[in-house]
């Protein structure tokens, strides 16, 4: 499964990716790199798809952001950070050598998780990359909400990618190399382009009624 996923040993290696019964682990740690719970990716079509650890003391998943441990350094020296969805979005472009990248471990953006990008590693430019589906524009308008504050007293400068219709950063790399994935994350457009774009999509611009 990680073959076709176009991930190497040593990347499966140092992400402590598992396995166990029908499922791929893939452990979730904390920004000091502490293990404190897991996702279990189902390989045999199981529902649900993904299934994490409850949450506890150690594991709060409004709180956890994946993949920070590895990113933080990347994210103080460029003073950016992408947020992307998925997991396997992160251990790609980080295989890769995009290393700035992070994913909000199976939970809509959270405020606690913006602090920590923000405040902790000092992130000035916030680049949302989300999948190019309806489930994808629906998190990045939920994530404008949460990130607005921060916007518009320009505490932060928010971009956001859309993937292609049913990609995701993940397969877009795979499809197109890392150059590629690269290249849209540095042009992916302000959030007021994106926002206009989209609204403005909806409606038919031929027509003055509309």
């Amino acid at each position: 499964y990680l073959k076709e996923r176009g991930i190497s040993k040593a990347t499966a290696e140092g992400w402590g990716l598992g396995f166990t019964g029908d499922r791929l682990m893939v452990p979730l740690r904390d920004v000091q790199g502490r293990t404190v719970a897991f996702t279990g990716r189902a390989l045999a079509g199981q529902m649900p798809k993904y299934k994490n650890s409850p949450s506890d003391l150690l594991y709060d998943k409004s709180r956890l952001v994946f993949g920070l441990d590895k990113a933080a350094e990347s994210v103080r020296k460029k003073r950016e950070v992408v947020i992307t969805e998925g997991q396997f979005d992160v251990i790609k472009l980080h295989q890769e050598g995009i290393s700035n990248v992070v994913a909000c471990s199976g939970t809509a953006l959270t405020e606690q998780q913006i602090n920590d990008l923000v405040r902790r590693c000092g992130a000035k430019t916030v680049t949302l990359c989300f999948d190019g589906d309806a489930a994808g524009e629906k998190a990045a308008y939920k994530a404008l909400e949460k990130l607005q504050q921060l916007v518009l007293s320009e505490t932060i400068t928010l971009r956001i990618l859309s993937m292609p219709d049913g990609e995701d950063p993940d397969s877009v790399t795979r499809e197109h190399g890392a150059k590629y994935m690269g290249d849209l994350i540095a042009d992916a457009p302000n959030w007021v382009q994106w926002w206009l774009g989209r609204e403005l999509d909806k409606v038919n611009l031929e027509d003055i009624e509309s």
